[in-house]
């Protein structure tokens, strides 16, 4: 429970001395790393400790987010105090458990202002990281409970192994959680503490029994542990305008993040609805062609409707010329044959006139030779009849040539018409024709 701020003139000794301008000038510092962690809140006291225990050689245990261990150090510059920080970190490489590497993060932050105060290390658990400090060697231990592997918090003659005989031990984290509030009881050792409720809790055991002066001025104020109500609301309140701060810039950062999310969301918003309105288009352009070549193939059926009439006309009238054909190719086959074979019986009886003629007139040359002139007159009128019979046979083969030569125009127009494609629409409809003319 925070106790009214007193006035002036009832604070005590102790606590006005504190309220000293040389006294509280590092809790005015700004830290130079900001995270928005519970740990925020306790960075001014941490300014303040190192002032006052000026600590030349300190650890932190649980250096996971970096907030502690960055306001030692920064407190030791600004203080010029030539010392050594060991930042311990708990950072898993996520596969096996093993240790894993210093985050970027940190690791750029300390080397740019801190490489020559802070050395890091990476552990598995808090007994490694203890195991790796030398006996009697700090000043000052910083452990950050909440960082811990699994709520790992090793005895107190562990921690207290570490630290030299008038060094400060510092625990972060609720006491109450996890059995800690045992462990804590451990370290004290019944000794005087100074302890901080808010944000996990902060307590500050100093092992000395003349611990410096300005850690044991705020000691001899404590109740119990407990601050007096004014000096404990004069740290709550330096915290809570850190964490403030460190709240402020990350909800500007998600806030960033989401303007950005927010901005590619309308992106990709903008993108889907271009190409839902492109697959809109594309299906009323394809609906348009849809529709133009139904009504295309509508007017194409209805055309054929209107031609089927012609369509058969010109079947039935293809099927009449070609029975006229037919006929006609057949009459004037049998027509060119019988005069073919007239032509053939009258060179028949020429010819055998002429043997006739010729035996005629080699038994009338042996009896009648005296009638030669008569003789070869007669013969001049039978070459003048073989001639005829011959114009008369040329004449002939000639017709045949002719009705030949008329035969295959009529074939070949024949051909023409089955390879048009009018005969070869109408195929089907003879077929059916002929398959009911048979039936």
């Amino acid at each position: 429970m925070i106790e009214p701020v007193k006035s002036r003139d009832q604070l005590p000794q102790r606590a006005d001395t504190f309220f000293a301008p040389a006294t509280t000038e590092t809790l005015f510092w700004r830290p130079r790393f900001i995270a928005n962690t519970p740990l925020m809140q306790h960075v001014p006291f941490l300014f303040w400790l190192v002032g006052a225990v000026r600590p030349r050689n300190l650890a932190v245990c649980g250096s996971g987010n970096g907030v502690g261990t960055f306001a030692l150090c920064q407190a030791m510059d600004k203080l010029n105090i030539a010392g050594r920080c060991l930042g311990i970190g708990f950072w898993s490489d996520g596969e096996d458990g093993k240790a894993g590497p210093v985050p970027a993060a940190l690791r750029n932050h300390a080397s740019q202002l801190y490489d020559d105060i802070l050395q890091w290390r990476s552990e598995t658990s808090a007994r490694e990281a203890l195991a790796g400090i030398a006996p009697g060697s700090l000043d000052l231990l910083f452990i950050d409970a909440c960082d811990l592997p699994d709520g790992e918090l090793p005895r107190a003659e562990e921690w207290l192994s570490a630290l030299r005989q008038d060094g400060v031990i510092m625990v972060h984290g609720d006491p109450a959680a996890d059995g800690r509030a045992g462990a804590v009881q451990a370290l004290s050792g019944g000794r005087p503490v100074i302890s901080f409720a808010d944000e996990q809790g902060l307590v500050v055991l100093p092992l000395g029994e003349s611990p410096p002066a300005r850690l044991r001025a705020l000691l001899e104020i404590s109740d119990h542990g407990a601050l007096p109500g004014e000096i404990a609301l004069f740290f709550r309140r330096l915290g809570q305008g850190h964490l403030a701060v460190a709240q402020q810039i990350e909800a500007s950062g998600q806030s960033r993040k989401l303007t950005s999310s927010l901005s590619a969301m309308r992106r990709e918003r903008d993108k889907a609805l271009n190409t839902v309105k492109e697959l809109r288009e594309a299906y009323e352009a394809r609906s348009r062609k849809l529709s133009d070549l139904q009504a295309e193939l509508y007017d194409r059926e209805s055309r054929l409707a209107e031609a089927q009439p012609q369509i058969e006309a010109a079947q039935y009238e293809a099927s009449r010329l070609a029975a006229e054909l037919q006929h006609t190719r057949e009459t004037e086959a049998v027509t060119a044959q019988a005069r073919i074979t007239e032509l053939q019986q009258d060179l028949d009886k020429a010819r055998q006139a002429t043997v006739a003629a010729k035996a005629e007139l080699a038994r009338e040359r042996e009896t009648r030779f005296h009638e030669t002139a008569a003789l070869t007159r007669h013969m001049e009128s039978l070459r003048h009849a073989k001639q005829q019979a011959e114009a008369q046979t040329q004449k002939a083969l000639q017709e045949t040539e002719r009705l030949k030569a008329e035969k295959a125009v009529l074939t070949q127009q024949v051909v023409d018409l089955m390879n048009s494609t009018s005969w070869r629409v109408t195929a089907p409809m003879r077929k059916v024709k002929t398959v009911l003319s048979r039936n």
